[in-house]
């Protein structure tokens, strides 16, 4: 069993919350419950279980989950057609990565260097490759 705090802001690769697109930030929360009630194609039992989860998720509290839990949740918010950055968000606090300070290697992104997390990289100090006129 692991714990989780549904009430998280989801931290974008500025290091600031995404928006909800609405009145405010996206939590761990919203997107966890917006999946779960997306309930279309599943059967009652399965509606039904998604209720539970919803309701156990709906706290101001850390709450505890099941692998299985995790794994439904993560299942669910797989299937719906978020953006891969909101999925990964999701994904790597249901594995517990804290995603708010590295980049997908595990650098932590130097925010005076860049803002586009796919052009950041660690500094570098000195050029390793070097001609044969600049080592003589």
């Amino acid at each position: 069993m692991a714990k989780f705090n549904f009430n998280d802001l989801l931290i974008g690769f500025d290091g600031k919350p995404l928006s909800n697109g609405v009145d405010g930030n996206l939590t761990f929360k919203n997107v966890c419950q917006a999946t779960l009630w997306n309930t279309s194609d599943r059967t009652g039992e399965e509606k039904y279980k998604s209720y539970k989860l919803s309701r156990l998720i709906d706290s101001d509290k850390e709450v505890e989950l099941t692998v299985e839990q995790v794994s439904e949740i993560k299942k669910q918010v797989g299937s719906m057609k978020y953006s891969a950055l909101v999925i990964g968000l999701v994904f790597d606090k249901l594995e517990g990565i804290d995603n708010t300070k590295q980049t997908l290697d595990n650098t932590v992104l130097d925010p005076i260097q860049t803002s586009d997390p796919i052009q950041a990289s660690p500094i570098q100090t000195s050029d390793p490759i070097q001609t044969s006129e600049q080592a003589n």
